[in-house]
């Protein structure tokens, strides 16, 4: 299917991040989704910047990232970081936050925590609001990763999604590596749950462990659930497996459904590293980041017919002009629109674009609605969006903007028009 490119759609760089390790402690490199708050305001993650005594990922960020709040006022859009990652309270945070009822914060870090697994396993963390305005922000550890197979742990590593939490305020998440099974020596990943027992701590368990071929391996994305089900995606990215689309279903305990396991080609994606959107219909939507017409990765919907799904390839990238590469999870806007991103492809420059899915009598249109530019502008989108008010898109991209880090320009926070 073709695609179009939008008239009238106005980009803007709201917020360059700088990677200050002085007093703003500012982060760097924002890979995770905004999250809006209740008041207007929205809060984020940066994978680097904040304490510049912290490298992480090997070496690859200085600083070990950090949570941040934006703000829209009067004379412009304003980042106030909320908490700063040191290593042993978490490290490279690439996910999406979760917000509860009371105001709490939820997320994970790559990194941080348990030094069992070179530069920590990863953390679940919860960051509170102060009592009073202007105060500081609580960070509690719910949760340390203890490693997998290959680290003699008893579960996971790399949490590299963020959560999923369910109506009655647990949280669900993926770690990319661990569990019992074999996969090369690094584990094939597993599902998590985290559970509050009431007394102020959290029960972890884990609730499936991926196994490998078929079964899939490398849960990248994060979970979308409804009831009593969880759905969510493997990449097999790296590891030694299928990359799958599967339900998880809580019947007084949890059995895992494979629901799609891709083939490549022309004809259908492969290695899908998003989260899925469920619409009210029980349809789900994704992306893979190859396969498709021109290899260059697909929007895919996967429809239900009895016991079984039946998978439509909504969109191929990789046409002239048209981006590539879509790492990120699907927003769905009014009247049934899908807003995505994809980290490489569209105009000259071959940065990334955003850009909406509509469908009108069962026949699905791409529009781009922007290509991003070289600096000052953002470059390489890996997150999704999130819709403002008056129709406003908002997003991260992890590189570009006005200023340079200490390996790569520090990132931006983007709005459309």
């Amino acid at each position: 299917m073709g695609s179009s490119f939008a008239q009238g759609q106005m980009e803007n760089v709201i917020y360059n991040f700088v990677g200050d390790f002085g007093l703003r402690h500012d982060g760097a490199q924002p890979y995770g989704e905004l999250l809006a708050g209740t008041n207007g305001e929205y809060y984020g993650t940066t994978a680097g910047g904040g304490d510049g005594g912290c490298t992480a990922g090997g070496g690859w960020y200085l600083g070990c990232g950090t949570v941040f709040k934006l703000s829209r006022m009067p004379y412009g859009w304003v980042a106030n970081t909320l908490l700063i990652f040191h290593g042993p309270n978490g490290a490279v945070p690439t996910g999406n936050l979760v917000i509860d009822a009371q105001g709490n914060l939820y997320g994970t870090t790559v990194e941080g925590g348990n030094p069992i697994c070179d530069y920590g396993c990863g953390t679940v963390y919860e960051l509170s609001p102060p009592s009073a305005p202007g105060g500081a922000w609580t960070q509690t550890m719910l949760y340390e990763f203890q490693g997998g197979f290959g680290q003699g742990g008893t579960d996971g590593w790399l949490p590299r999604a963020g959560l999923y939490m369910d109506g009655s305020g647990n949280l669900f998440g993926t770690t990319y590596a661990g569990g019992p099974n074999g996969c090369e020596g690094s584990g094939c990943g597993l599902v998590f749950e985290l559970t509050p027992t009431g007394n102020g701590s959290w029960l972890e368990r884990t609730i499936y462990s991926f196994q490998g071929g078929n079964d899939g391996c490398g849960p990248y994305g994060r979970l979308t659930g409804r009831g009593s089900v969880l759905y969510g995606t493997t990449s097999a990215y790296f590891c030694p497996g299928k990359s799958t689309v599967y339900s998880l279903i809580n019947a007084g305990s949890w059995k895992k459904t494979t629901l799609h396991i891709f083939a490549g080609g022309a004809n259908d994606g492969d290695e899908s590293e998003a989260g899925l959107y469920l619409d009210p219909s029980g349809n789900l939507f994704g992306t893979t980041i190859i396969g498709g017409t021109f290899n260059s990765g697909t929007v895919f919907e996967l429809s239900p017919t009895g016991v079984f799904w039946r998978e439509t390839i909504l969109h191929s990238f990789g046409a002239s002009g048209d981006g590539m590469i879509p790492v990120a999870s699907l927003t769905p806007g009014p009247n049934g629109v899908l807003y995505g991103t994809t980290l490489a492809g569209g105009g000259q420059n071959a940065i990334g674009t955003v850009f909406t899915l509509t469908s009108s009598g069962g026949q699905w249109a791409e529009t781009v609605l922007h290509s991003f530019g070289p600096q000052p502008d953002g470059e390489e989108p890996w997150s999704g969006v999130t819709l403002g008010p008056g129709g406003s898109i908002l997003g991260t991209a992890a590189s570009g903007g006005r200023y340079n880090c200490y390996s790569s320009p520090c990132g931006a926070v983007y709005e459309i028009q």
